[in-house]
């Protein structure tokens, strides 16, 4: 199970005009980056997304996202997505990948005993994922299985920091836990 939260195609195209030209700098330039990618499609697979269950993937994919693009508040170790871009006043602005995160589960051992009764998780738990996706004129996504620079270094410490995090947002903790009665469910 899990969600996705997905930029529409005509915002996509808006959003990449809106990147070369626009002179905006600071909090006007990320308010108009926002209005101008605006609302994004939300799906839930493999669970009813009525229930708690459901609620808790999309807000805790949602807060990561905005704790990603610096709209929500972070923690020291995992600078957001935009502190993280060596823009210069010579280099051609703000990179034209579209960044994707998501969070997967992390256990290096799952041990149980003889009648899956007792489970023994090592590992994390939970871990972000990324990807740098690149985009054509029409604004469809073309998938490249790779992730550099900022987006993977925002997956990274995010993941390290994982527990501190959940301990500003509970809804974090709250995802760890699903994903650990998910793994009861197999």
């Amino acid at each position: 199970y899990g969600c996705k939260i997905t930029p529409r195609q005509t915002a996509l195209v808006a959003t990449q005009e809106f990147l070369a030209t626009s002179r905006l700098r600071g909090r006007p330039w990320r308010e108009q980056l926002r209005n101008t990618l605006g609302p994004q499609d939300i799906e839930v697979f493999g669970i009813d997304p009525r229930t708690h269950a459901g609620r808790v993937l999309v807000e805790a994919d949602y807060r990561m996202k905005l704790v990603g693009m610096g709209l929500e508040k972070s923690i020291p170790e995992v600078p957001s997505y935009l502190e993280r871009l060596q823009v210069t006043p010579d280099s051609q602005g703000v990179p034209m990948d579209v960044v994707r995160w998501w969070f997967t589960m992390d256990y290096d051992d799952i041990v149980a005993d003889q009648d899956r009764e007792v489970f023994s998780f090592g590992g994390t738990g939970v871990k972000v994922l990324s990807e740098n996706e690149l985009l054509d004129r029409m604004g469809n996504r073309i998938h490249t299985g790779k992730s550099k620079g900022p987006t993977a270094g925002f997956a990274r410490d995010f993941t390290r920091h994982f527990e501190k995090l959940s301990g500003h947002y509970p809804i974090y903790q709250e995802l760890k836990n699903l994903l650990v009665l998910g793994v009861g469910v197999w």
